[in-house]
C-alpha cells in the first residue's frame, strides 16, 4: 500500500489523540463525537486507495462539519477538524486491513496453484535487522494449516530484544487464526531463534489446529 504524504497520518492520529480524552470525560460528547467519526468514516467507505483518501481530506473538515450539524453538535473548529482527522485515521486503518487481507488471499491462491507447501502471509522488517526489535513474520503450511509466527519483542527498559516463535493453527483457506498458540519459544539471540524456526517448520505436520 502506498504511503500517505509526509505528516498526514501523524496529523490524523494527533486529531484522535486530542478528541478521545474529551469524549471519555463527557458521556454526551462521547455519543456525539464517536457516532460522528463512525458516520464520516462510513461515508469514506467507497474510497479504496490511500491516494484517494489523502485527496478527499482536502474536503474533510467540511464533511465533518456537515455530519456534526446533522447530529446537532458543534460544527465549527476545532470539533470539525478533530472529527475529520479521527474519521480519516479510522478509514485509513480499515483500508490497510482490507488491502492486507487481499494480499493474503492472493498469496494463498498463488501458493495453492503452484503446489507450494509453505507461504508467507505477512512479513514486516528484515531478519538481519531483527536484533533492533523490528521484525514480524507469519507463515502457513498449507497442507495442514500449521502456522509459525516469528517476531521480536522489545520490553520497556530492556537492553536487548527477545526472539519469539509461536506454533499456532491457521485456516488454510483464509490465513485466519483458528486457536491459541500451541507452542511458544523465547530465545535471547537471533541464531538460536533461526534454528528454532527451522525446527518447528520441520515439525509442521505434528500438531493439529482446533476448529
Amino acid at each position: 500500500m502506498a504511503g500517505l504524504p509526509a505528516g498526514l497520518e501523524q496529523r490524523w492520529r494527533e486529531a484522535e489523540r486530542r478528541l478521545y480524552p474529551v469524549v471519555l470525560s463527557d458521556p454526551d460528547a462521547y455519543q456525539l463525537y464517536v457516532l460522528a467519526v463512525r458516520e464520516l468514516a462510513d461515508e469514506l467507505g467507497p474510497i479504496a486507495t490511500v491516494d484517494g483518501l489523502a485527496e478527499a481530506y482536502g474536503d474533510g473538515e467540511r464533511r465533518a462539519a456537515a455530519v456534526l450539524e446533522r447530529s446537532g453538535g458543534p460544527a465549527g473548529p476545532p470539533a470539525a477538524e478533530l472529527v475529520a482527522g479521527a474519521a480519516f485515521a479510522l478509514r485509513h486503518r480499515e483500508l490497510a486491513a482490507d488491502l492486507a487481507a487481499a494480499e493474503v488471499a492472493r498469496r494463498l491462491a498463488e501458493a495453492a496453484a503452484s503446489g507450494a507447501g509453505w507461504v508467507v502471509l505477512h512479513e514486516a522488517g528484515h531478519p538481519e535487522l531483527a536484533v533492533l526489535g523490528q521484525y514480524n513474520r507469519l507463515e502457513i503450511h498449507l497442507p495442514d494449516g500449521a502456522g509459525l509466527h516469528s517476531f521480536v519483542e522489545m520490553e520497556a527498559g530492556a537492553d536487548r530484544p527477545v526472539f519469539v516463535v509461536e506454533a499456532l493453527p491457521l485456516d488454510p483457506a483464509t490465513g485466519a487464526r483458528r486457536g491459541e498458540a500451541q507452542r511458544r519459544v523465547e530465545l535471547a539471540d537471533r541464531e538460536a531463534w533461526t534454528r528454532a524456526v527451522e525446527e518447528l517448520r520441520g515439525e509442521a505436520g505434528g500438531f493439529k489446529g482446533r476448529s
